[in-house]
């Protein structure tokens, strides 16, 4: 059985990787999934053991994508059916997905247009 494990989109991005829209791309989310992502898989792997019921030997690879966010690529020995995969996929995930937490102040909305509106009346001609 082949698996190739995919984390979602943070927002679209160029070809060279950059966001094409930075206000909505989401920073905070892929930090997050980069640095959970071999606990990530590491929990897949446990909790896919259990569902199964049997100890799964897999080999496999980890690669960036273009928008860098990591992406898995696995050999399953034997069989186990998708429906199952992707409900432990699922699972994992929501178990892991980032948690709440307040927004630095530097990145608040209404310091950051505090800022760029101090710096607009600043540049205006009188």
């Amino acid at each position: 059985m082949f698996l190739t494990l995919t984390l979602g989109s943070y927002g679209r991005v160029h070809s060279d990787g950059t966001p094409v829209d930075p206000d909505a791309y989401d920073y905070r989310r892929a930090a997050w999934d980069a640095v959970q992502f071999p606990r990530l898989l590491d929990r897949f792997w446990q909790n896919l053991r259990r569902a199964v019921g049997w100890n799964v030997q897999y080999a496999g690879a980890v690669e960036p994508q273009r928008r860098l966010a990591p992406h898995a690529h696995f050999a399953i020995r034997g069989t186990i059916p998708r429906a199952l995969v992707r409900q432990v996929a699922a699972a994992t995930y929501h178990a892991y997905s980032s948690p709440p937490a307040p927004q630095p102040a530097w990145a608040a909305a209404s310091t950051t247009a505090r800022a760029a509106g101090s710096r607009a009346r600043r540049i205006r001609a009188p």
